[in-house]
């Protein structure tokens, strides 16, 4: 299991019982399947993203102490299904979510997502750019897109 996180374990048991319109929703460790940059995690990541279609990712690690008391660990949400073998070559575009901290949700526990926090994100970005799911973490889509201007520079 990439990295010993034994929830990579969930994962490819989860697909190979989901029914042809099934979908799953894991609360899935961030660490694990989203920021690790360990060789053998972003192979998985990968493998995740290309042999499942992922719907929704709903980054909660900014929330993590707001939603569970003694979190040591942040968590994500993350919604998949078997992919259609003729739509696995695809670049396919999914919802990535990063809601904030917010005072409404430890006073009234609710959480708050704000256009701000969504960005649209494809296959192509998860292959390409281990750190995609931190950077998207704290830049919206004009910071992501001066920052690859900037990156691109010699």
């Amino acid at each position: 299991m990439p990295s010993g996180q034994e929830a990579w374990a969930f994962t490819w048991k989860a697909r190979a019982h989901l029914t042809t319109h099934g979908v799953v929703a894991f609360l899935l460790p961030t660490m694990g399947f989203l920021h690790n940059h360990a060789s053998n995690s972003l192979k998985a990541r990968v493998r995740l993203f290309e042999e499942s279609r992922i719907e929704r990712v709903v980054n909660l690690s900014d929330l993590r102490r707001q939603l569970f008391d003694s979190a040591i660990d942040a968590t994500a949400l993350i919604l998949f299904r078997n992919i259609d073998p003729e739509f696995r070559a695809s670049d396919y575009k999914f919802e990535y979510w990063t809601p904030k901290a917010d005072l409404n949700l430890t006073i009234k526990r609710f959480i708050a997502l704000s256009k701000a926090d969504k960005s649209m994100l494809r296959l192509s970005d998860v292959r390409t750019n281990p750190l995609v799911f931190k950077q998207r973490l704290w830049m919206r889509s004009p910071d992501a897109k001066l920052f690859n201007y900037l990156n691109a520079l010699p």
